[in-house]
């Protein structure tokens, strides 16, 4: 009699506690829903999808408005994005791997491995390059950017001769991209692949990734969403026509990747857990880098590390032909936050908030 009480009790319980996480579940998702559709209608923004990882548990995932107006297609887990320069973490990943593989150290100079003009006598190293502190000129912020997408990458990389420095090597933090398509090469000269084949082998599969590309590769997925850009409140397609369209093939190391949001949240923190990599390495990833007089910049070896309510995180967003995104991982909480959206916006804002609504829906559950 008292073990048939007892196992009453439990599945009482258990009752209890799964309709108090269903209805927690349940208040995240209008929480988020109304963060959502009100940012989709001010900013006449066509659609996103939201991903929320605790731990590996997935909590949230939801897609908003529509991956396709025309058609009326809307948001969904499979649905696939262009995630801009997330790729440069997958190139940062690359180099480290090839570092614990014996082929370099990261101070080393760049210009020992690859022959290119522009770093001859540069000085610059690997590190410098993955820290954004160069000081090359970057040439896909020329004047006439389009150039770019009828180029080789070979005659890209030589464009770079033509580019004025933008500061000494190692005396100033500048967004490069042109400086992780270096990086690119390099992986690409010293592990005898292409950097498609060599994400594949070394990122995408180790991770089980099912829904992760290379864009640079020339096909497109079936179920990549349209991209939009808002033109006096109109929202028309963003075209290879568009002033700041970049091919693929050409962004390449810098901004070569897509895939759907959820897959990026899974990478993401598999990436900050260490799973590709030791986890000394994502120490020193996520460690702000030096310039020559000590002065700390705002970016590690291909990440951002920020805080929210003094707690820290580590972030990477991307934007590419009209596609925003977005990923978030708290340490602490192993606690991952992706979006990724089909407008040519800066979501900032939203992404702020976002964290907000769902770190106080953490703590107050």
């Amino acid at each position: 009699m008292i073990k048939k009480l007892l196992f009453i009790y439990l599945l009482a319980m258990l009752y209890l506690f799964t309709n108090k996480a269903s209805a927690n579940i349940k208040q995240l998702d209008k929480i988020i829903t109304k963060t959502t559709e009100s940012f989709l209608i001010k900013n006449n923004y066509s659609g996103l999808q939201v991903v929320i990882l605790e731990k590996e548990k997935l909590i949230f995932d939801k897609g908003f408005g529509y991956a396709d107006i025309e058609n009326k297609t809307q948001f969904t887990r499979n649905t696939v994005v262009a995630l801009g320069s997330n790729a440069k973490v997958f190139t940062s990943i690359a180099i480290q791997q090839l570092q614990s593989r014996g082929y370099f150290q990261l101070d080393d100079q760049i210009e020992n491995y690859l022959p290119y003009k522009v770093l001859k006598n540069s000085n610059v190293t690997i590190r410098q390059l993955l820290c954004h502190t160069s000081g090359l000129g970057d040439v896909y912020d020329s004047d006439e950017p389009s150039n770019a997408n009828f180029s080789s990458l070979n005659t890209l990389i030589t464009q770079m001769d033509k580019m004025p420095k933008i500061a000494g090597t190692g005396e100033q933090y500048e967004y490069n991209n042109g400086g992780y398509l270096l990086l690119a090469v390099l992986v690409e000269k010293l592990s005898q692949q292409s950097i498609g084949d060599f994400y594949r082998e070394n990122i995408i599969a180790p991770l089980q990734l099912s829904n992760t590309y290379y864009l640079g590769d020339t096909f497109q997925p079936i179920n990549m969403a349209k991209a939009y850009d808002d033109k006096d409140g109109q929202l028309i397609l963003f075209t290879p026509e568009h002033e700041n369209y970049a091919e693929y093939r050409i962004a390449h190391g810098a901004g070569g990747i897509g895939g759907s949001v959820l897959d990026y949240a899974k990478w993401h923190r598999a990436i900050l857990q260490g799973k590709l990599v030791p986890l000394k390495n994502i120490e020193e990833m996520t460690q702000f880098c030096s310039l020559n007089n000590g002065t700390k910049t705002n970016y590690g070896l291909g990440m951002h590390t920020a805080t929210f309510n003094n707690e820290s995180y580590f972030y990477h967003g991307g934007a590419s032909n009209g596609f925003g995104s977005d990923a978030v991982y708290f340490p602490k909480r192993d606690l991952t936050i992706a979006f990724a959206g089909n407008t040519w916006k800066n979501p900032n804002k939203y992404k702020k908030q976002l964290i907000k609504d769902v770190l106080t829906w953490l703590d107050n559950r």
